[in-house]
Parts: C-alpha cells; structure tokens; sequence
C-alpha cells in the first residue's frame, strides 16, 4: 500500500463510493417475512421433536398395558361363566331360598370343580383328580364354602307385635354379626368340647391351636387374618373376610360326603345372611390363573339375591424369548418415568405455584405419579404371587389359598395402568394445540366456563328433584329406582333418552305419566337447549375475537405442509442445467475481476484470496438462508 500514489488512493477510494452508492437496505416485509419464517421452523423442529419422543414413550405404555391382558382372558372367564353361572342343571341366579343354595352347590358349583369319570367309565389318573369338569383347569388349592351369620336378637321387635314374635334377625352389619364358637348345628359349646359328628369326621377331626381353645371346623368363626381375605362388597352392604369356613377335599367323594353332613346338620340356617363359594384355578394352555367369589346374599325380609366376581389374569409374564422382550420394555418404561420426574421436578422448582395452573402439567405429573403407582402395585402383586403359590406347595394342595386378593390387586394395577394410558393419549391433544379447531373447542370451554358452571348448578338442582322423586314413588315397585343410587342412575339413562314409560305407568299410572311430561318438557327440552345455546354463543364470541386478534398460531401447520410440498425430487436435467449456469457465472466473474485489476489493485487481491474452485461451493454458499 505504501507505493500507491495519493492519486491511486484517490481512485481506490473513489470506486469504493461507487459501490457502496449501489447497496440498498434490506426490505422491512422481506426481514419480516424471514423472521417468522424462522420462528415457524424452530416451533415446528420443537414440537416435532416432542412429538417423536412422547410417541416412544406413549408406545412402551400401550406395550405393557395390552401384554399384561391376554385376549384369551374373555374366553376363560366366558368358559368359567357358562359352567357356573349359566349351568344347564341351574343357573346361579335362580337361587331363592336356602333349598336352592344347597341344590345349586350339590349339582353345580362342586361337580364344577371336580374331574368326573370319563364317558366309557374309565377310572381318572390322580393328576386328573386336580382338574376341573372340563380338564382343562387345575383347582390351585382346594375350594371354600364361606358364610357370615347375624346375632340373635341383633334388633327389637315393635312392642305392639311383641306377643305374637319372640325374635328380630336384623340385616347383616359389623356390629352385630356373630363371631362366637359353637358345637355341631350352632349349638354352644360345653365344657370347651364338640360333638364328633360326621361333618366334623368329614374335616378329618377337631384341630387344637396353640392359642386359648379354638377349633378349626365349619362351626367355629375365623378371622380375616386366618381366612386370609379381604372385605367384599355386595350389593345390599360389606362383608367381612371372615366367617365360618370349610375347605372342601381333594376328591369329589369326600366332598359329597362333608355337604351331606353339613346339609343335614343345618350349616345354612335362618342366621345365615352371605354364603360365599370362592375358587382359584390356573389354565396352563394359556397361562392365565382365575380367581372367583360366589356370593348369596339373605335378607332379613326373606329375599335373597346373588353377586359374583370372577378376575382372569396373567401373573408370569417373562416366558420364554417374548418375555426378555417384556422385560427390555420394562426397563426402558422406570427410564422414561425418572426422565419425566426430573424435568417437572426442575419446573416445579422454577415455576412454584404457576406450575399447578396449567393443565398439562397437571395431566403430566397424574402420569408420573400413578406410572409409580402401577410400579409398586407390580412389585406387591409379584410377591403376594410368590407367597401364595408357596403356600399352595405346602398344603399339598389340600386347604383353599386365597387367591382372590392377587385378583383384586391385580384388577386395580390394570385400572392404574388405564388411567396413565388414557392420560398419555389425551397429552396427543397438546400436541394439536396449533390445530385452529383443537384451539377452538379449548377456548370455547373456558371462555363458558362461569356460564357452565351456573347451568351445572341449575341442572343439579333439578336433576336430583327428579331423582329423588322417582325413588319415593317408584322405589317399591319399580327395581329401577329401589334406592337412591339406582334412581339416580336411572334418572341419568332418562336424560340421554332412555327411557320406558310402560314401566314407570306401571309402578303409578298417573304420577309415572306426569313425571315423565315434566322431565320431557323441563329437562330434555328446557335444559338442554340452553346448553346448547352457551356452548355456540361462547363458540362465536371466540371466533370473532380470534379472528381480531390475528392469532397466526395456526400458521405453524401451514408452513409445515409448505415445507412438506417443497420436498420433491429435483430432476438430473434440470440440477445439470444449474451447474453450467453457475459455471458460466464464476467464469464471468473471474474474467471481470482480472480486467479491475489495474484500476482496482485493493479488490484484486481480496477476490482472488477467494476459492471458486467449483461450481458446487459457490452453490452451497448461495444456497444459505438468511437465519
């Protein structure tokens, strides 16, 4: 530079001018234009990265949630329904009185659990001897024939009708059932001895505890902890897991005998308010167990009704080759339930109480907690299996194993893991977030919220009129509406349309026609119109203020179609065709910087430092976005 003359500096800094008098700024709409362009491009790279990764994690949970359910379930429990409950000798529901128990369990429920002999009168293996009717279930542990008793005297007689009745039986509560000890026919015991009957023969003899007298028979009342069972709800109340209980044999003979001898003792008798018939057995061909509860239900008014529970499920899942595949997912499913619990524990930190205003972190944190409920449940459920089926080995197979506790711990892991399927599928909706009509439908509910919330109160209030109503008209007559419960659910039935005029007109023909007008007219008609007509004002309002507002939140999905659309493949011809023209183009260029050499010393030397050695550079450099 220094050999430049004043005058080369001059004509240097002269083109210079030139030049720069040629640059014009940049247009305000094309920077605009570029700006969301990039602000779509990192939006969509963020949610289509949230997406792939909550995919993976939403496929591991419908994985194990559909594994732990076999599709053989529906055809073992149909198969266990129609030998029991729909039994061409007898079905489960006709039973009326205490005849009927003794007659269903003497010609269905314990043929049921017993392998006869095979049609040509060939004698049964000992290994058949374990099997069902059918052969195709092994009894784990023998079958239990369970009752709880109510108190004599447990109420008062009105004193009006004292003279005629010296009794009160009461319904079946925990405050007065009986827990007592007796002899033979629920007589008291004497002098600590029972009588050596047949039924007490049958049970193979009094067995003495270690602890003060307690006999081990039909007659004498085991606790929960003995029965080893849980409460059970009925359909009238709970019952407790205890009871007076006896395990029914190893072979059908013996059994028969031991019901013989109960039958004619009176073991069911007018005290009795709930039998309970409860089985476990295991299907090797489809490794599926099944536990299940019978239950008969007596009254104080007479009546009897029945209730029954029978749970299908799997409890080995890692066999075989598919098993470690089962496992690998387990796995991966504690790393993703960990990853979850320490990003929105890192957000709870940073957030505070805001946190728990947003709805989706409200939805994300029921995943993580019931994920680690449905975990721990695994776990326990895991060893009550292990602790029962050690129990089944020592008895040899010979005293009932309570299996129906793993059956409830089971049936409420499948409902944790439906609740984290079912909120995991409802977190695709955060994914439409940007989906004008997902949008919509969001913010027309909370923009009618307080107008919902007046209406829900509204439709409470008349709601439960009518339910009671329907309970104190129709509840002695109609089993629709017995109790209060009943009514209501079937005053909900009523208001989607379901409905039987016949029925409520013959329980009271007058007021079940009135009832019936009422409701029409007020709430199907009245009601749910203004339902309706909230929901689309709100729908309106919200249009019109999106469309103010300029929301451009639904141009993510836009812009991810355009992009989609730009990825079609670009023909040789035509990519040929571009790289002579940019060779033609670098060539001219280099040709116009060789002739500003001598005007131009300064710029020569800058532009030959460049490297234009092939038209592909140049092409990648022009190529380059503006972010």
């Amino acid at each position: 530079m220094s050999s430049l003359s004043q005058i080369d500096l001059r004509e240097i800094a002269e083109s210079r001018r030139s030049k720069l008098a040629t640059l014009k700024p940049v247009d305000p709409e094309e920077l605009e234009r570029q700006r969301i362009e990039r602000k779509n491009a990192v939006k969509l790279k963020e949610i289509i990265r949230e997406a792939a990764s909550y995919l993976s994690f939403f496929l591991v949970v419908l994985f194990l949630s559909y594994q732990a359910r076999s599709k053989n379930s529906f055809y073992v429990h149909k198969d266990l329904s129609n030998s029991l409950l729909n039994n061409r000798e007898m079905a489960f529901g006709d039973i009326q009185s205490r005849d009927d128990l003794w007659n269903y369990i003497e010609k269905v429920f314990v043929p049921s659990m017993y392998a006869p002999r095979w049609y040509n009168d060939k004698k049964i293996s000992w290994r058949e001897k374990l099997t069902t009717y059918n052969r195709y279930f092994l009894r784990v542990g023998a079958s239990r024939i369970r009752q709880l008793r109510i108190k004599e005297d447990s109420c008062i007689v009105n004193s009006k009708m004292a003279k005629l009745f010296d009794h009160c039986r009461d319904n079946y509560n925990w405050m007065d059932d009986d827990t007592r000890d007796y002899d033979v026919s629920w007589k008291p015991i004497v002098n600590g001895t029972l009588t050596n009957s047949s039924s007490t023969r049958a049970e193979a003899g009094i067995k003495k505890r270690k602890t003060k007298w307690k006999c081990q028979n039909a007659w004498c009342y085991q606790n929960t902890l003995q029965t080893k069972s849980t409460p059970i709800l009925g359909k009238f109340t709970t019952y407790k897991g205890g009871g007076y209980g006896v395990s029914l044999g190893r072979t059908l003979e013996r059994t028969q005998r031991l019901l013989t001898a109960l039958k004619s003792e009176k073991w069911i008798d007018e005290l009795t308010r709930a039998v309970f018939m409860e089985f476990s057995l295991y299907n090797p061909n489809v490794n599926l167990f099944s536990s299940g509860t019978l239950v008969v239900e007596y009254l104080s008014t007479g009546a009897a009704t029945t209730y029954q529970a029978i749970s299908v499920f799997n409890l080995y899942n890692h066999l075989g080759s598919f098993g470690i595949v089962v496992l690998v997912f387990e796995i991966i499913y504690i790393i993703y339930i960990i990853y979850f619990l320490i990003v929105e524990i890192i957000k709870i930190k940073d957030q505070k109480c805001k946190y728990f205003k947003q709805f989706w972190n409200l939805n994300e944190l029921v995943i993580i907690i019931f994920s680690i409920v449905s975990m721990a449940m695994y776990i326990m459920r895991t060893l009550f299996t292990n602790l029962a089926i050690k129990t089944v080995f020592e008895s040899e197979l010979g005293e009932f194993v309570n299996f129906n506790t793993i059956g409830l711990w089971d049936e409420i892991f499948n409902a944790v893991s439906a609740i984290v399927v079912f909120c995991a599928t409802l977190k695709f909706m955060k994914l439409l977030r940007f989906n004008k009509h997902i949008g919509i439908l969001a913010a027309t509910l909370k923009h009618a919220n307080q107008d919902l919330l007046g209406f829900s109160a509204t439709f409470g209030i008349i709601f439960m009129a009518f339910t009671q109503f329907g309970n104190l008209i129709f509840g002695s007559k109609n089993p629709y509406y017995k109790d209060f419960v009943s009514s209501l659910s079937s005053t909900f039935r009523f208001s989607l349309g379901q409905f039987n005029l016949k029925e409520l007109q013959d329980s009271n023909y007058v007021l079940g026609s009135v009832y019936f007008v009422i409701f029409i007219l007020l709430v199907i008609m009245g009601l749910m119109s203004m339902f309706i007509t909230i929901l689309d004002q709100a729908y309106h309002e919200v249009k019109e203020e999106i469309e103010a507002r300029g929301d451009n939140d639904n141009e993510i999905v836009d812009y991810f179609f355009e992009k989609i659309k730009k990825l079609k493949p670009i023909k040789k011809k035509n990519k040929g065709k571009q790289s002579s023209e940019l060779n033609v183009s670098t060539t001219s260029l280099r040709v116009n910087i060789k002739q500003s050499d001598k005007m131009d010393p300064f710029y020569s030397t800058s532009f030959k430092s460049l490297n234009f050695s092939s038209a592909s550079q140049y092409e990648s450099h022009e190529s380059m976005s503006l972010y």
